[in-house]
């Protein structure tokens, strides 16, 4: 029964009308009343326009979604709008806005989807916003930011896998076209709007296009690229030094690196792999600290912009002495030992036995590398 509605709030009328600001109202029983409405949720500055790029119309209208993802982000409303001459996120003839509330509507704040070069006179306009089924914010537009003539336009995708603090721009279309007024129709018509989907697995954003020199409807399939993890996502005690697994689920990644930071998920974040394969379950050493603010981050290797942290922060506990385990190393006549990092090991005995751990003892390899029975060698 949650309904939200937004519009282009007009100071003046007709197809040269002021949006000056973002309507918005909630009803909570499907629309048989409103809890709240306004004319003024936040300030905006629509481009609508009775002649455009090439003479076409357009308008500054509002469109809107919400994440129902069930992720951290569940609940966020996000409106994008094209918006002009409102610093610092409109800065020229058309840029694309995101208005975005985290309470349901009762505050907003603002900021700038499309990341091209500011103020450079470039028209993006008609988006529409899709918020997928792992909670990344899609939005498709207009642009004409490749075009030296200003002119034609392309069809782009801003991603946001952060809640709209930061995008990534996908260029969706396979060819440019020249928007231009439909004869015989009202006034500057040239189709009114664009369209998204997902499918969990991809974006789907529809929009109209006269490069065959009749206006049609075109589309794009956008596979998505995602990682969520599963386990620890907050909340979880381990203790230092001992193995544990971290669970992901990932789509469309290849390579995955993963960090950690036992100060914060805005804390210094150290390598823990570089690079792997891209799995379900992968062992993690857990590290000789004690904290209760730790995030482990897992991100696409090639591409760092796709990632995700526990939700919240697990704990790592002192390691306890009295909690040493058996090794069982397959060589006998071991005497020395020797730590040299957290996960790393060596063992030497008899017979120029030398044995190797990277993984904190969960297994060992031979070292000798052939190395003659008569020297002593002093691992330090």
């Amino acid at each position: 029964g949650q309904l939200y509605v937004v519009w282009a709030n007009a100071t003046t009328n007709g197809q040269n009308s002021t949006e000056d600001s973002l309507g918005f109202a909630v009803s909570t029983d499907g629309g048989a009343s409103w809890a709240r409405s306004t004319n003024s949720a936040d300030d905006m500055n629509g481009i609508r326009a009775g002649s455009f790029m090439n003479g076409i119309r357009v308008h500054g209208f509002p469109r809107i979604d919400v994440d129902r993802s069930g992720g951290s982000r569940n609940g966020w409303i996000y409106v994008v709008a094209g918006e002009k001459n409102l610093p610092p996120y409109a800065t020229d003839v058309a840029d694309i806005v995101l208005h975005r509330s985290t309470d349901g509507g009762l505050t907003w704040t603002r900021g700038r989807v499309n990341q091209d070069a500011p103020a450079t006179g470039k028209y993006q306009f008609l988006p529409s916003v899709r918020v997928d089924e792992a909670g990344g914010v899609n939005v498709v537009y207009y642009d004409s930011r490749n075009i030296l003539t200003n002119d034609s336009t392309e069809m782009f995708i801003s991603r946001s896998l952060d809640g709209g603090t930061t995008w990534t721009d996908i260029l969706v279309s396979d060819h440019r076209f020249k928007p231009a007024p439909i004869p015989g129709l009202a006034t500057g018509y040239s189709g009114d709007g664009t369209s998204i989907t997902s499918t969990g697995r991809s974006v789907l954003p529809f929009w109209c296009d006269n490069s065959t020199g009749t206006y049609q409807v075109w589309g794009a399939v956008v596979p998505l690229a995602s990682i969520t993890i599963l386990y620890p996502n907050g909340g979880e005690v381990f203790e230092g030094g001992r193995t544990y697994h971290l669970v992901i689920r990932s789509e469309l990644v290849d390579s995955i690196r993963v960090e950690v930071s036992y100060s914060g998920s805005g804390g210094i974040w150290s390598v823990m792999y570089p690079g792997l394969p891209a799995r379900d379950t992968i062992p993690f050493i857990a590290g000789i600290v004690s904290s209760t603010n730790c995030f482990l981050r897992v991100s696409w290797k090639s591409n760092p912009a796709v990632f995700d942290t526990n939700d919240a922060p697990f704990t790592i506990r002192a390691p306890n002495s009295s909690r040493w385990q058996v090794q069982v190393s397959q060589t006998s006549g071991l005497g020395l030992v020797k730590a040299v990092s957290q996960t790393v090991a060596w063992a030497a005995g008899s017979a120029s036995n030398i044995i190797r751990t990277t993984n904190a003892g969960a297994t060992w390899l031979s070292a000798r590398g052939g190395l003659p029975t008569h020297d002593i060698y002093v691992l330090d």
